[in-house]
């Protein structure tokens, strides 16, 4: 290469960085304003919610504001606020990972059509190029609802320095998370899942997983908090994923689900998708079932008598496809 394609090579390389780099805070702008968004919808009264948007201190939400209707979700720009901060936690959730490698459904569709087929016969120039064992399935799209509610007393809504806002936003990325990835599980997981016997090691848990699971374009993991690290620490983690997920090598993504039984392995791409978006709604007059533990008997709450604000995240979603998810070490 002579120093004049080098020149012409380097410059563009430059100018794609900038644009690369320009988009990345166009988006992070974009989540931030949606957890804005959202925190000021928790904290302030339903009647003067429409008046403290339209007078936000960031563009981004008065914007989203300005042409609201009552719920506040019926515009392109709060959709859009929404979807920048779903991809913003997408390593947290199996959704969005098996969305890299899913055929996805428009929004909207009702009923889909899936036909393929093909054929390795040699036919004459000219002739006729017949599909041979062609397959349709008729599906009719009814999309499942994850719901996660957050709650927060008075106190710390309005703790000083913003702790009040930075709690919200990590509870807010830990409760949608866990609430969507029980959800996919529960709509992939039946009486045909493949159930593969444990190796005793994650790595080969992975491997036998992967091979259990059949061909695919990309294959997307939920395991157990404990085998995501240990597969985090080894060798074969070529794509850098950390210790709550991430790319393992190219073509394998994983995310850690607590509480779960074995590592489960999805096959993406034979998967197809239906994504309604998010949505957060105010509760500040709902009545909660609240437990000490996970697995503690629970009581119900009344968030206005116990001085507590709520708000509910909500995702509609739909997956289908004729791929069977395998398990290892765990039960269907």
């Amino acid at each position: 290469m002579d120093p004049l394609q080098q020149a012409s090579l380097a410059r563009a390389k430059a100018a794609l960085d900038v644009l690369s780099s320009s988009a990345g805070a166009a988006d992070r702008a974009r989540a931030h304003a949606f957890i804005e968004l959202g925190f000021t919808t928790l904290v302030t009264p339903p009647h003067e919610l429409p008046g403290a948007l339209s007078q936000h201190a960031n563009e981004l939400v008065r914007k989203a504001a300005a042409h609201a209707t009552d719920d506040g979700w019926s515009t392109g720009d709060a959709e859009a606020l929404a979807a920048s901060y779903v991809a913003s936690i997408a390593e947290l959730s199996l959704l969005d990972q098996i969305k890299r490698y899913a055929a996805v459904l428009p929004v909207g569709q009702r009923r889909a059509l899936v036909a393929s087929g093909s054929t390795a016969s040699t036919v004459t120039e000219g002739e006729l190029k017949v599909v041979r064992r062609l397959e349709q399935n008729f599906s009719d799209v009814e999309p499942a609802k994850a719901a996660a509610i957050i709650v927060l007393t008075h106190e710390l809504v309005n703790a000083v320095g913003g702790a009040g806002m930075r709690l919200f936003e990590r509870e807010l990325a830990a409760s949608i998370s866990a609430a969507t990835n029980r959800a996919v599980l529960d709509m992939l997981v039946d009486s045909n899942t493949i159930e593969v016997d444990a190796t005793g090691d994650p790595l080969g848990d992975l491997r036998a997983g992967l091979q259990a699971a059949g061909p695919s374009m990309g294959y997307v993991v939920a395991a157990p908090a404990g085998d995501v690290a240990d597969l985090a620490t080894r060798v074969e983690n070529r794509g850098g994923m950390g210790v709550r997920g991430g790319t393992f090598t190219p073509g394998i993504e994983v995310v850690a689900v607590d509480d779960l039984a074995g590592i489960h392995v999805i096959p993406a791409s034979r998967l197809a998708l239906f994504d309604a978006g998010l949505e957060l709604r105010s509760a500040r007059h709902a009545s909660v079932n609240m437990a000490d533990s996970p697995t503690g008997p629970s009581t119900v709450v009344s968030l206005w008598q116990s001085g507590s604000l709520g708000i509910l995240a909500e995702r509609a979603f739909h997956l289908a496809g004729g791929a069977e998810i395998a398990v290892v070490g765990g039960t269907s």
